[in-house]
């Protein structure tokens, strides 16, 4: 293991993370396992650890832009805080190949999911608050079992379904993600899934990552933001299937 690599690819996944509010876990998720060959729960607890840090360095930026719809955010935790500590358990009982093509899968369906609803611009959708919560849930689960934090769901959610504008989307979504990866991090550190030697470097490239994302958001053209997206879901789809074989 090379701490200094860790770090660029914390800093790589904080500055992603702030710009797309994905919280940059499907990055350190994919590397750690791909690249590194770390077991699927070790590095799903790093991603935990370190997209608490990111997230929060982003949100306190941003709650004093005013970019942040809290009632929205609250209402979103109720329903995925307790998915995200069930998933916060069960992830040392998923095999490691069954755990990359989980993840792909949820990546290529989510870049599908933005390219239809971000282009050529957002459309809104009608779902009933008890359909939401219950997709809220699962979505808690999946985030804490696969540690990509469940960003990549709810900024199209609060873009498409609760039409909130671009940028309140992303930084409402960096919030939920602050307090749910929060709640599932003590179950992950209680089940001795986060080994200090690969989360610290990543968590401190993060850090700088992130502060750096939120700082040049506003600055980066919508369409940017979009497309880019896209290309970062597919891109480690591919790799992680890839590597699965």
């Amino acid at each position: 293991m090379i701490p200094n690599s860790l770090v660029l690819v914390g800093f790589i996944s904080g500055l992603l993370g702030s710009i797309f509010g994905i919280g940059g876990g499907i990055i350190i998720v994919s590397i750690l396992i791909s690249v590194y060959a770390i077991e699927p729960r070790f590095a799903v607890g790093s991603s935990i650890f370190v997209i608490v840090i990111s997230s929060a360095i982003g949100v306190i930026y941003n709650l004093t832009k005013k970019r942040i719809d809290l009632p929205i955010a609250y209402k979103i935790l109720i329903s995925t805080i307790p998915g995200s500590l069930v998933g916060s358990f069960i992830i040392g009982f998923i095999p490691a190949k069954t755990f990359n093509y989980i993840v792909s899968f949820l990546l290529i369906s989510f870049s599908i999911f933005v390219y239809k609803r971000f282009n050529p611009g957002p459309q809104k959708l009608n779902i009933k608050f008890g359909l939401l919560s219950v997709i809220l849930f699962f979505v808690g689960i999946m985030s804490s079992t696969t540690g990509i934090g469940g960003g990549i769901i709810y900024t199209p959610l609060l873009l498409n379904v609760l039409s909130l504008p671009l940028i309140t989307s992303i930084s409402t979504s960096q919030f939920i993600l602050a307090v749910t990866t929060t709640t599932a991090l003590s179950t992950h550190i209680f089940n001795e899934n986060i080994q200090p030697e690969i989360t610290l470097p990543i968590a401190i490239g993060a850090m700088f990552g992130s502060f750096l994302g939120v700082k040049i958001l506003h600055k980066i053209p919508k369409q940017f933001i979009n497309w880019g997206l896209i290309i970062i879901l597919i891109g480690f789809a591919g790799y992680l299937l890839i590597s699965a074989n």
